[in-house]
């Protein structure tokens, strides 16, 4: 049997003409991933470790949650101090972009 390493490669795009609503969508959910992520980091390494989406009250779906708390318990999040910006970073969880932003949007309806 063939040893087959797996590679995984990260693609940042950027955002090109994005409608109003959109960008606006976009500039929200880098607030509140900036907003997690600070909070994050004004914790105790030991802390962060055992922290859950349970446990954080965000209008972001869970995977984009778990993303943060992975950034911020990483050996690159261990030495940042605080994030002036972090965006959203969208991963192989299922999740669609156009899914969290229609998320997002009936979540700002209920309020």
């Amino acid at each position: 049997m063939d040893d087959m390493t797996k590679i995984t490669r990260t693609i940042k795009l950027k955002f090109v003409d994005l409608n109003r609503c959109k960008a606006q969508m976009f500039e929200l959910m880098t607030g509140e991933n900036t907003r997690i992520a600070n909070k994050l980091l004004s914790l105790p390494i030991k802390e962060r470790r055992k922290m859950t989406t349970a446990k954080i009250m965000s209008e972001l779906k869970s995977a984009l949650v778990n993303q943060v708390i992975r950034h911020t318990t990483s050996p690159t999040g261990r030495k940042t101090k605080q994030y002036k910006f972090l965006p959203v970073e969208v991963n192989n969880q299922n999740w669609k972009l156009y899914e969290i932003l229609k998320c997002m949007l009936q979540i700002r309806h209920l309020k």
